[in-house]
């Protein structure tokens, strides 16, 4: 999966059908419950908020097996030592997030790290130690045919460039890896519906 990446300030690449069709099972496999689409404040998962100003859309979490696990360590953890450049200390994946955009459905531009670092509830090894988002990666579990809108943008140039992000509406299967710090959004969808998956990485903050 790796040799598809490209080495730049984020990664892209597609998911062979073997590793592709894990996703859709778990899914399948796993009794969904949505919910409206929150924001966390500070990193406190205790705080969270509807805020329609920021993002609209339907979530529901999956669990973190042993497959997922896999497949997306082995690929984020090459990236990050051995294409990107980041090298950046990382320890767990935190959390699976499924999302679907309905028509007027977006988020509008945020980043994924938190402000303040958060820690592991019942962390009886580290209970006091922090983290926080360093890696997020987003995977296109639709075909761009099935939905209009919805494209994923990057801030990758800085707010004052005249280019100031690369946009993506990806093949189904398709992944794109970029740090949390990183500024980006869902423009709205306009018709059909947007479906994806998003997952953090986290480790010890920055110094």
């Amino acid at each position: 999966m790796v040799d598809k990446i490209n080495v730049a300030p984020y990664g892209v690449t597609e998911l062979d059908e073997k590793h592709f069709n894990i996703i859709e099972q778990v899914i399948n496999e796993t009794e969904l419950e949505w919910n409206d689409a929150i924001v966390l404040v500070d990193g406190d998962s205790s705080k969270q908020k509807e805020s329609s100003s920021i993002r609209s859309g339907k979530t529901s979490f999956l669990p973190v097996n042993d497959l997922l696990s896999e497949l997306f360590g082995k690929l984020i953890l090459d990236y990050n030592l051995n294409f990107s450049g980041w090298n950046y200390d990382i320890e767990f994946i935190e959390s699976i997030q499924l999302g679907h955009y309905h028509k007027g459905d977006f988020y509008d531009w945020h980043i994924d790290s938190f402000q303040n670092p958060s820690f592991r509830t019942g962390d009886e090894y580290h209970p006091d130690k922090p983290y926080n988002r360093k890696i997020s990666v987003t995977v296109f579990l639709n075909d761009p045919e099935e939905y209009e809108g919805g494209e994923l943008d990057l801030e990758t140039r800085g707010p004052n460039a005249e280019e100031r992000f690369n946009t993506f509406k990806l093949p189904k299967g398709s992944m794109v890896v970029f740090p949390s710090h990183m500024w980006h959004r869902v423009r709205p969808v306009t018709s059909g519906v947007r479906k994806s998956l998003v997952l953090w990485i986290q480790g010890p903050p920055f110094k």
